[in-house]
């Protein structure tokens, strides 16, 4: 291409400045296309938005000693399990407590500890075998020694609300 000489011949001048806008609008395009892909292509992250975690209660709660169904005192109750080992109990007066969990995928065992956990919370804390496990059901049965009686042979069921 030649080179415009735009003060000798206006019509010159033109073309320079068509060729100049397109140089720019080709340099300027790819970049500017990919700025409003990348600004309206992504949304912001909220931490905060609990409607992302998913929230599981107890669907079944076998009291191993009495053998009956026991889910009455996890009424109300859900639970998060959250991001490293952290569960958040949500009690029904809507007071939120703090355990850990952690699960051993190669005994599947699971286990859950807090300090001075109150009833019912309390009979959650421990060791439990893994019995069932899908995307939206934990099944789990008592593996340690209970500290009491009514806690032998427990078995608990969540499930993903």
């Amino acid at each position: 291409m030649r080179h415009c000489v735009f003060w000798q011949n206006p019509c010159t001048y033109a073309h320079y400045l068509t060729h100049s806008i397109l140089i720019v609008m080709k340099k300027l395009f790819i970049p500017a296309l990919f700025s409003i892909l990348f600004a309206f292509g992504c949304s912001k992250s909220d931490d905060n938005d609990t409607a992302k975690i998913p929230f599981w209660v107890v669907s079944s709660y076998q009291s191993g000693t009495v053998g009956a169904n026991s889910t009455n005192p996890f009424d109300g109750y859900t639970f998060e399990f959250n991001d490293p080992n952290e569960l958040v109990i949500h009690r029904p007066n809507g007071n939120t407590e703090t355990a850990k969990w952690a699960v051993d995928t190669n005994s599947a065992v699971a286990a859950f500890t807090m300090d001075n956990a109150s009833a019912p919370v309390d009979l959650l804390m421990g060791v439990w075998q893994v019995t069932a496990q899908t995307a939206t059901e934990l099944k789990l049965e008592r593996q340690d020694t209970p500290s009491t009686v009514f806690e032998e042979g427990a078995a608990i069921e969540f499930k993903q609300q």
